[in-house]
């Protein structure tokens, strides 16, 4: 889990070709597993278990000031929990800059096995969700990040 922006694999993540070996041993990988340490020697890291539900009710509990979530959750935290939930970027350790959310389950892409007339109403339909209304209109019925800064 290096650094966002940071290669964890070789070939460009598998980008450029099948990838043969990890970078997690390399500056970007040591930095982030220094930085995770740090935190947990310092009390202010804790590993709540690997399930998205695990950290949900320490954290309305008000037994943990924040935890990594989707941000399709937000509007559940918001509706659920008995004081003002925010949102902040992945945090990164001091000295590097963050490089945005991660894109998940809000994705949308077209295959290209599909015919050219289906391609193309593919693309409207994505034009049609990635608009400022109804990016608005999902944000805050979901969670989710909108996809534009001119949906707020």
């Amino acid at each position: 889990m290096p650094i966002r922006g940071e290669l964890y694999l070789d070939k460009d993540n598998g980008f450029s070709g099948e990838p043969t070996k990890t970078l997690v041993a390399e500056e970007g990988g040591q930095k982030i597993f220094k930085w995770l340490d740090d935190m947990n020697k310092a009390g202010t890291f804790k590993n709540y278990g690997s399930n998205y539900e695990d950290p949900r009710a320490p954290f309305l509990a008000g037994q943990l000031a924040m935890y990594l979530d989707s941000s399709a959750n937000v509007r559940q935290m918001v509706d659920e929990a008995p004081f003002e939930v925010g949102t902040a970027p992945l945090p990164v350790p001091e000295g590097v800059d963050p490089h945005g959310a991660t894109v998940g389950g809000n994705s949308l892409y077209i295959t290209n096995k599909l015919s050219d007339k289906e391609q193309k109403a593919a693309w409207e339909f994505i034009k049609y969700t990635a608009s400022p209304k109804v990016q608005a209109e999902w944000a805050a019925a979901t969670g989710y990040f909108p996809v534009t800064k001119k949906s707020e």
